[in-house]
């Protein structure tokens, strides 16, 4: 899992927040990994990065960073640098056995129906998705076969927020039961243990999540140095993975508003 944004109610500095997360069984997880490195192998012919450099999207947004010149030998356009981030969600969606989830909240509209007291929501923003998001996995990925278990591996900086929200959900998952409108405790159960956290530079999946995230807020806004490109048009790239029963939205966003 990963996400971008500022999760307080401070919308100066951004007025959204998105979650992506990027599942895939356990029994794959080797085999995914290899067809990483072999795409990475590719790159590394194509433009010249490094098998172990970092992928960002903001530094492929920006020219930074493993896509800045010296560590590339050249300038890359704004053209090669969008059908990058265009091959990466590519090569997700056609070679990984993976499944994909993503929330976008709003922040403006949402915290105009919320009060925020000493500078914090409650429920926080971060909670909101993370709820969302293991949530429609629960019903929809883990209905029919009970026995499965999860492990989240999360980017690392924030690392409090997101293990506080899954401890919570895991003991206390007040769910509305639409038939008899009574809220029934289902705790998510289906998850082992703490949240891991990671630097995305040492774990190539969360490098992959962090393309996507990038994916998920071109959708709703035009940012970066790559505003002028059709950055609403990358998530549908990953048409086949995600899972699109999570949202009436036709690429199944959850939105939050």
């Amino acid at each position: 899992m990963d996400e971008s944004g500022d999760d307080g109610a401070n919308t100066t500095r951004s007025c959204w927040f998105c979650q992506s997360c990027i599942a895939l069984p356990m029994s794959e997880w080797h085999r995914a990994d290899k067809a990483i490195l072999e795409f990475r192998r590719y790159l590394k012919q194509e433009i010249g990065l490094g098998v172990r450099r970092e992928i960002h999207a903001s530094e492929i947004d920006q020219n930074t960073g493993s896509f800045s010149r010296p560590q590339l030998g050249r300038v890359m356009n704004e053209a090669e640098r969008y059908k990058l981030l265009g091959d990466i969600l590519q090569f997700i969606n056609a070679e990984l056995p993976v499944k994909i989830m993503n929330c976008y909240i709003d922040k403006r509209s949402y915290l105009a129906n919320k009060s925020v007291v000493c500078g914090k929501l409650s429920p926080e923003i971060r909670e909101i998705a993370i709820d969302r998001i293991l949530n429609r996995f629960r019903v929809m990925w883990y209905k029919e076969e009970s026995s499965n278990q999860a492990v989240i591996i999360h980017d690392d900086g924030a690392e409090g927020g997101v293990r506080r929200v899954v401890r919570k959900l895991r003991s206390f998952n007040w769910i509305t039961n639409p038939a008899t409108s009574l809220r029934v405790n289902m705790p998510l159960d289906f998850i082992l243990e703490d949240p891991m956290f990671q630097a995305s530079k040492h774990n190539r999946f969360l490098q992959l999540a962090d393309v996507v995230c990038y994916a998920l807020r071109g959708q709703f806004q035009r940012f970066g140095r790559l505003r002028r490109m059709p950055q609403h048009e990358l998530l549908a790239r990953l048409d086949n993975v995600i899972i699109k029963q999570a949202s009436k939205h036709p690429l199944g966003i959850i939105e939050v508003k």
